[in-house]
């Protein structure tokens, strides 16, 4: 534009963005000024056609997808406030992962 208006007027009069004074003010300006006219005609034709791309549908796959993402972020952040505790969580998984020795098993029944 070879005014004072800038490109982030026409965008936010286009987004319906501006408040009703500022939407006023500048439709005015738009009656004087025939460079900021081309520039929102343009802006406009380029938001309608930006407006008929197609938006692609998710996958039936993505929630199941970003429940595992958000588990797996979810499991890192306590385990960086709790070092001591995952630390020990992940010993007892062992612990029961390992095959006991009978008299484990016979002192645990006393």
């Amino acid at each position: 534009m070879k005014c004072e208006q800038d490109n982030e007027q026409i965008t936010r009069w286009i987004s319906h963005q501006m408040t009703e004074a500022e939407r006023t003010l500048f439709e005015i300006h738009l009656t004087q000024c025939s460079a900021c006219r081309q520039e929102l005609k343009a802006s406009q034709q380029v938001w309608d056609l930006i407006g008929k791309v197609p938006v692609p549908e998710p996958s039936d796959a993505m929630p199941v997808r970003f429940h595992a993402m958000l588990d797996t972020y979810k499991r890192s952040v306590e385990e960086k406030r709790r070092p001591w505790a995952t630390l020990l969580e992940r010993f007892r998984q062992l612990w029961a992962l390992q095959p006991r020795s009978p008299w484990l098993i016979v002192l645990s029944w006393s």
